[in-house]
């Protein structure tokens, strides 16, 4: 009985040893995950811990590993719904978890960086997709840009105000900064815009030869 106390005594030495050898682990893993700066959430969904005989399932109660920001920081965590909860699962970091859970999860570390990774790819697909959408929705072609020229420089070369009469122009997006370059310069080339200093007003000469395009582009447009 007494040295089976004393073999014990020496493994519970040895645990607490190896507890702390596994909260560095998960410190140094912590660290290094949040230097990518990804801001990226994950989680398994297969829980962590099996269930004692005679204990319900624990696929709704966890705990699950993920990483996540809680408690202001990115780091490994876990969700899990504690005995009488019945809200939604509750999030802690792993270096808060019981000893059982964060040994438990040390196998596990490597599907949720996987599990990062694929997040972080189709998050990626997610934005570049939403930029090619914008890039081909919201890019004017060039018969749109003259257009546009057209009408903001009729309206200030209507206006009395001698000082609203010059224009600037903006390409909207990359994809409409050459096709700008093109009708600006075309207009000045036939001397239907004057420049300076980047900015542009119409000549009376190009005014009076784009006087009819200009009303039906405002009626098509439906202006005045």
């Amino acid at each position: 009985m007494v040295d089976t106390i004393s073999e014990l005594a020496d493994l519970s030495h040895q645990l607490n040893a190896d507890s702390d050898a596994v909260n560095s682990t998960i410190t140094t893993i912590n660290k290094k995950l949040r230097s990518l700066n990804l801001g990226i959430e994950a989680w398994l969904n297969s829980p962590l811990l099996e269930p004692l005989p005679g204990d319900q399932s624990r696929d709704s109660i966890g705990p699950f590993l993920g990483y996540c920001s809680v408690e202001d920081d990115w780091q490994l965590a876990i969700r899990e719904k504690p005995q009488d909860w019945h809200g939604d699962l509750l999030r802690s970091p792993l270096l808060k978890a019981s000893r059982e859970t964060r040994i438990a999860a040390l196998q596990y570390i490597p599907a949720v960086v996987s599990q990062l990774k694929n997040e972080a790819q189709r998050v990626l697909t997610a934005i570049r997709e939403a930029k090619q959408f914008c890039a081909q929705s919201l890019t004017m072609d060039k018969n749109e840009i003259r257009a546009v020229v057209l009408l903001t420089l009729a309206e200030r070369f209507e206006d009395s105000n001698q000082r609203n009469r010059l224009s600037t122009f903006e390409p909207t997006t990359p994809e409409e900064e050459r096709p700008l370059r093109e009708v600006l310069a075309e207009f000045k080339a036939e001397g239907s815009v004057a420049s300076s200093m980047n900015t542009y007003q119409l000549t009376p000469d190009g005014y009076n030869k784009y006087r009819e395009q200009i009303s039906a582009l405002r009626a098509l447009r439906g202006q005045k």
